[in-house]
């Protein structure tokens, strides 16, 4: 299950979607604005832990209407291109795993606004990208992913420590922990399931003849 706490600004777009919310427990935790940069709508998503961030430009308003699916979508494939390499999981398992994290999607109003830094930073470079650089925004999933990668990948610099994990590290390894509790919790259920009885073991025979008196 995820949950996302919203800004004013990306409530108003996903306004069908925000419902009150008590005493969640989220797999995942993402905070998420919205911004105009040229003639398109675009959302920034980071996830709390990891700080791992995706982005959605070019939304309409049937983008906001159905944003819950595109959602989904991209985050299993984002995810999958992150954790598919160098894990046991088979493709149709991870999916499914990943997939399943979004089966439950809770948006509510940030109920402590304050400044993302990194966000802002995100829009920022979005807003380079476009308004600078002549670069047309990263309107599809493929180019969302690459722009993802370049602004994930950077590792974080953190007081004492060589090298700190990237938001790309942590974001992934969150993912399989994920998946292979998910996995888990699968394979316990079926377990647990009581044995099918057969359609032979369950017949009742009956041998109207052994009792008939004889005439």
């Amino acid at each position: 299950m995820m949950q996302f706490f919203v800004s004013k600004e990306l409530a108003k777009g996903l306004g069908p979607h925000l419902k009150p919310t008590k005493n969640l427990e989220p797999s995942l935790l993402w905070r998420a604005d919205m911004a105009q940069i040229g003639t398109d709508t675009c959302v920034v998503a980071q996830e709390v832990y990891s700080k791992y961030v995706m982005v959605f430009c070019g939304l309409d308003r049937e983008g906001f209407r159905h944003f819950p699916e595109l959602f989904r979508e991209r985050f299993w494939r984002e995810a999958t291109a992150l954790c598919l390499q160098g894990t046991g999981f088979e493709q149709d398992s991870l999916i499914g795993g990943l997939s399943s994290l979004c089966d439950q999607q809770h948006y509510q109003l940030d109920p402590v606004p304050r400044e993302e830094d990194r966000i802002m930073n995100i829009t920022e470079k979005l807003e380079r990208l476009y308004l600078q650089e002549k670069q047309p925004l990263p309107i599809d999933g493929k180019a969302a992913f690459k722009f993802g990668i370049q602004v994930n990948g950077h590792k974080r610099e953190r007081e004492g420590q060589v090298s700190a994990p990237s938001p790309m590290e942590l974001f992934r390894g969150a993912c399989l922990d994920l998946v292979e509790q998910v996995l888990d919790e699968a394979r316990h259920a079926s377990q647990e399931k009581p044995a099918v009885i057969s359609e032979v073991d369950n017949v009742v025979t009956v041998d109207f003849g052994r009792n008939r008196k004889a005439s």
